[in-house]
Formats: structure tokens, C-alpha cells, sequence
């Protein structure tokens, strides 16, 4: 197989190195780079932690290894160029502009590493995720940035479909913070068109009452009441 000189990876890539950085100081396995004539493919996983980027450029490369931080001197606003230089080493050029070894192995990323992400993209993949929608990704970095100066340890985030909200809230001795991002379509719940009490199970009208006809008494067979005045009669 003749490898290409230089591999061209979306700059997104250089954003994995951050994005497994909390979990592992090794962070996983490495990213993998595989490469056929139907286009790129960049793997990186790291317990139920994925990210896949694919792009429509192919060539011919068997899959490799390569360090995510070594990616991550590269500058992502521009595609970098993995220059090839033998089995195991390789270059890219780095955000100032200079050349940086980058060392890479032959190899795929372990089966397990990808089982919960071939899971998860099969089941968005059959629609099975009911609860979608777009939003600006500009308020979540805004909102994870905020997060972590905070120094919060944890971000709850809770998806609200019927108000088309990603709601991320975050709390530490010093403070509470809560962040709702809007997904772009909104449609405002349908309010019932009946009245104040709708189909409210514990709603209900007290009508009024109809007079009652009086009865006349009727006195018991067999029971003596002579000698008892009328009005103290119980029956």
C-alpha cells in the first residue's frame, strides 16, 4: 500500500485532546484516523466518552493511532496536514507555524472502546431519540465555560421538549447557577380552549340543592304513642 504524504483532518480534531482531558491523563487510546476512497474517519473514545468526525475527502490509509494531544498544537481554525513520514512518526504543523513530530502506530481503537457509541448512533440513527432539536452552539461553550470557572464539579443538564429548552444548571458552596439554552423552533404549547376548570379531575360545581317535599309522618303498626306529645315522637 503507498501511503499518502500528507493526511488533510478537519481542525475540529485538535478540540479532542480537551475534550477527553477531564477523564484520563492518557486521554483514551489515542484518535484514530482511518482513511478509504468513501472518505476520512477520526475516532476517539474513552469509556462512554465519543466523538466521531468524518469527512467526505478519502485516499487510501490503513487505520492508525495517533496521541490526541499531539493534535491538539495544531491550529483548529484551519484543516491540518499529517505528513507521513514513516510507520511510526509523522508531522503536522503547529499553530506558530512550525513543524511538529507527531508520533502515530498502526492499529484501531479496542471493540469495546466503541461499543456504547455504535449503540448510541444506531439508536438516533433509527429515530428512536423523539427529543431533538437545534440550538446555537456558541451558548453551550458559553454555558461550559461558566461552568467551569465556577469550579462546579458537576453540570446537570435536562432536556425540556415541550418548551424546546436544554436547561444546564450547576451548584457550589459560593453559588447556583442555571442556563437555558433555546433550541431555534418554538412552538407554544396549545392552552385549552374550555373553560377555567377543564378536564381538571378535581374540579367540580356544587349545583343547587331542590327543595324536598314534606312527608307526613306515619306512625309504627303496633306501637302505643298515646299520652307522648306530637314533636317528641321520633318517627
Amino acid at each position: 500500500m503507498t501511503r499518502p504524504s500528507a493526511i488533510t483532518l478537519p481542525g475540529i480534531v485538535a478540540h479532542l485532546e480537551r475534550f477527553l482531558r477531564p477523564l484520563a491523563a492518557t486521554a483514551g487510546e489515542g484518535v484514530e484516523i482511518r482513511q478509504d476512497r468513501h472518505g476520512t474517519i477520526v475516532s476517539a473514545c474513552e469509556g462512554r466518552h465519543a466523538a466521531t468526525i468524518t469527512t467526505m475527502a478519502g485516499g487510501d490509509l490503513e487505520p492508525i493511532l495517533v496521541e490526541p494531544a499531539a493534535l491538539a498544537a495544531a491550529d483548529p481554525s484551519q484543516p491540518i496536514k499529517l505528513y507521513r513520514l514513516a510507520e511510526t512518526s509523522a508531522a503536522i504543523v503547529a499553530a506558530g507555524g512550525e513543524l511538529v513530530n507527531v508520533p502515530v502506530r498502526p492499529g484501531t481503537l479496542a471493540r469495546s472502546a466503541r461499543d456504547m457509541a455504535d449503540v448510541v448512533e444506531a439508536e438516533i440513527a433509527s429515530g428512536m431519540t423523539r427529543t431533538a432539536f437545534e440550538l446555537d452552539p456558541r451558548h453551550l461553550l458559553a454555558v461550559a465555560d461558566a461552568i467551569v470557572a465556577t469550579g462546579a464539579e458537576k453540570l446537570t443538564i435536562v432536556v425540556a421538549p415541550r418548551w424546546n429548552v436544554l436547561a444546564c444548571s450547576a451548584e457550589t458552596d459560593e453559588l447556583t447557577a442555571t442556563f437555558l439554552i433555546a433550541g431555534d423552533t418554538f412552538e407554544e404549547p396549545k392552552q385549552s380552549s374550555g373553560p377555567a376548570n377543564g378536564d381538571d379531575p378535581l374540579a367540580f360545581t356544587i349545583g343547587e340543592r331542590k327543595p324536598r317535599t314534606p312527608q307526613p309522618l306515619r306512625r309504627r303498626k303496633g306501637i302505643d304513642a298515646s299520652g307522648i306529645p306530637e314533636n317528641e315522637i321520633p318517627w
